[in-house]
């Protein structure tokens, strides 16, 4: 994995609304950076076009992180993590990506997108912060890696719910005024009753969790933006990720908007120069014109006057004959 050194661990703050916005070919190589990205990362945006995407990668980031985002996007598939990115001078920034595999018409990936926003809040930066140096220090040499990023065995929801209800209830059944023996049928009956309600009323939450795992299944992302791997956190996890889709279309909408303005711009600031130098160019034809006037009036005024010298000479000559004879 690419090393980009050196690091000052001072962070740069990406402020709320922020739109960081980059494309890639399939091959990793930057095609497109909008001027948010250039300002933070504090690369000229000619150092930053053809080069590998993860030039800007800080060295804090673990492998594992990577391995998930890639694994989704050959699938075709989006990714969403938060990451710490490195800026030129070494000082870092936080952010919530979303990375999309862009398809041509043939169903092959042309290119990746990568949209990068504020993190949701300082929590999530804490236990990326946590989990991520526990990672690197189980990266190859310090032992497994797989493990961080693997959803643990849990009981399900609906059996610790049917345990909450026997907890609950047994100082009651003990405290009954009816024998042991039927204090603790009716305990066992309660239970039974529990746990086939229990499963009843969690069915959609099952569906729905099963659904979201389906879409998100990225236990180490759950931790991060979530703090569990629980069901809830499953949920919570792929709502974060509709809601950066969707975040995403009106980025790109937007930068793409912004870039058309440049270039209508652009051309008004071009058409207007063409405007200005045809006004100069017809200011000085109307000059030439003018002095083209006045020439030919001077050189219709030489010829009047080469007449009339012509014709008082010829009146000259006639004298002179006539005084001769």
């Amino acid at each position: 994995m690419r090393m980009n050194e050196p690091v000052t661990q001072q962070p740069v703050r990406v402020p709320p609304g922020a739109n960081i916005l980059s494309t890639t070919d399939a091959k990793g190589r930057i095609t497109h950076v909008n001027d948010e990205f250039v300002r933070i990362s504090g690369f000229e945006r000619d150092e930053l076009l053809g080069q590998p995407h993860n030039m800007i990668r800080h060295p804090d980031m673990p492998r594992l992180a990577f391995d998930a985002l890639w694994t989704r996007l050959r699938a075709g598939d989006s990714w969403l993590g938060l990451v710490k990115n490195r800026c030129k001078n070494g000082d870092h920034y936080w952010v919530k990506a979303y990375a999309t595999p862009i398809q041509d018409d043939d169903g092959n990936t042309s290119e990746y997108q990568s949209i990068r926003t504020a993190p949701p809040d300082q929590a999530c930066v804490d236990r990326a912060e946590s989990l991520y140096a526990g990672i690197r220090a189980r990266e190859p040499g310090k032992g497994p890696i797989g493990l961080t990023n693997t959803r643990p065995r849990r009981i399900p929801f609906h059996w610790r719910v049917v345990g909450l209800v026997a907890v609950t209830s047994l100082p009651a059944a003990a405290a009954g005024s009816y024998g042991a023996g039927a204090a603790l049928a009716g305990w066992c009956a309660g239970l039974i009753l529990a746990a086939l309600g229990s499963y009843a009323l969690t069915a959609r939450l099952r569906s729905m969790v099963r659904e979201a795992r389906e879409r998100v299944d990225d236990p180490l992302m759950e931790r991060v933006f979530a703090g569990d791997t629980s069901e809830f956190a499953s949920l919570a996890m792929e709502r974060l990720a509709l809601t950066s889709e969707l975040d995403a279309v009106s980025k790109r909408l937007a930068d793409a908007t912004g870039e058309l303005e440049r270039s209508m711009d652009s051309c008004k600031d071009s058409v207007g120069e063409v405007m200005s130098s045809i006004n100069e160019q017809s200011s000085e034809t109307d000059q030439v014109a003018a002095a083209t006037e006045e020439m030919s009036q001077t050189v219709q005024e030489i010829a009047r006057h080469a007449a009339e010298a012509d014709e008082a000479a010829g009146r000259v000559r006639a004298a002179t004959e006539a005084g001769g004879q």
